[in-house]
């Protein structure tokens, strides 16, 4: 199903797995995405590459690194063209992320990439986590936000088994919540 009001959609779907080089291992988070993730997220590949679109679509087991899990796994040996295993599957390291640091807690640098569809098989899970959506009209999301709710609902057999949010209805959530911390 194809829209107008939408310039970049990526599939998301997460999971923990515990990753493994030859003796070494760590347990992670696991996130399966399209394609697009990174510039939708400026997010940067600092060595090596993402995967495409067409490994994003038949879940080929290639996967990009955040540069915590290079320096637990790798030390100072270069990872890509490597294969490790998450939760005993192999995936060939294709990328390195380029840092990104930690939000409230959270390490973007200790993630593993991988395409959604081979999320989905590695997790066992059939269906998505979220689906992260860019509007064309960064300024109206209101006519994109229609859209996905359409296409949804023609996916779910009408049912609304699913929320759509924009950014600013997450922003407005956020300054809520903290307002009432303060």
């Amino acid at each position: 199903h194809r829209t107008r009001t939408l310039e970049a959609v990526s599939p998301l779907v997460f999971g923990g797995g515990t990753v493994r080089v030859l003796d070494r291992r760590r347990d992670v988070m696991v996130m399966g995405t399209g394609a697009a993730y990174p510039e939708m997220r400026n997010f940067r590949v600092a060595t090596g590459r993402y995967f495409d679109d067409e490994e994003a679509l038949n879940g080929r087991h290639v996967c990009i690194i955040g540069q915590t899990v290079v320096k637990q796994l790798f030390g100072d040996e270069n990872p890509l063209g490597k294969t490790i295993k998450i939760s005993d599957a192999p995936f060939r390291v294709v990328g390195v992320m380029a840092p990104k640091g930690q939000t409230f807690g959270f390490d973007w640098d200790d993630i593993v990439y991988v395409p959604a569809q081979a999320g989905l098989d590695l997790f066992n899970l059939e269906g998505l986590t979220q689906v992260l959506a860019r509007s064309r009209d960064r300024n109206n999301a209101r006519p994109a936000i229609e859209d996905i709710t359409e296409v949804l609902l023609s996916r779910h057999n009408n049912q609304e088994d699913f929320t759509v949010r924009s950014q600013d209805d997450l922003l407005e959530t956020f300054n809520g919540i903290t307002a009432t911390m303060t």
